[in-house]
């Protein structure tokens, strides 16, 4: 009786974990189409960089020219060290105009993040998401971003971020449930073991 007990508190427990992780999950996916964060992309996979790798690898390999890499996603997370400003964009709008002219992304503003080590890196912003970064975001938030590395310069590399997510830790619950569901996953593993001949 205690053991049957004991299985229906931790199922309920664990009935409305999910319900509470879901609707999380439910008010964040609002939050950022509210913000309007984010913009679609059909990819699956993008690589994630480091932002110091970043600024010392993608660099132009001749002196004086801009490489164009056109617009491979990327992710990366870094520190908003400036809030969005004005930046100059002929570059980024030619380069949108010769290669991906069925586009109607418009991006006249950059924002400056900061790696962990805090070196900095300038990079584009499309309008439409710097509009909310100053309601949702402050200096020195850590953020995840995916961007489309656009060229390289003698600078570094010409980014547009088209997603941004401030990062959060974990709730207690969400620790809990995803502690939970571990152990469940282990002992699983280990019963198949155990059936295996």
């Amino acid at each position: 009786m205690k053991n049957t007990l004991m299985f229906f508190l931790l199922w309920t427990m664990c009935l409305w974990a999910k319900i509470v992780v879901a609707n999380d999950v439910e008010l964040v996916t609002k939050a950022v189409d509210d913000n309007k964060s984010t913009v679609t992309l059909d990819q699956q996979k993008i690589d994630i960089y480091d932002v110091d790798i970043m600024i010392d690898e993608f660099k132009a390999t001749l002196e004086g020219t801009v490489e164009l890499v056109l617009f491979r996603p990327l992710g990366f997370t870094a520190t908003l060290n400036e809030m969005p400003y004005s930046r100059k964009h002929g570059y980024l709008k030619r380069a949108i105009e010769n290669f991906a002219s069925e586009s109607s992304i418009v991006a006249t503003k950059g924002i400056t993040v900061a790696s962990a080590t805090g070196r900095t890196l300038p990079v584009y912003i499309i309008d439409e998401l710097a509009e909310g970064m100053e309601k949702h975001l402050s200096l020195n938030d850590e953020v995840i971003f995916e961007a489309y590395h656009v060229y390289n310069s003698k600078f570094g590399p010409g980014l547009l971020v088209y997603s941004w997510e401030k990062k959060t830790e974990p709730s207690i619950w969400q620790q809990w449930w995803a502690t939970i569901t571990e152990t469940l996953t282990i002992s699983d593993a280990s019963t198949d073991n155990k059936r295996t001949p």
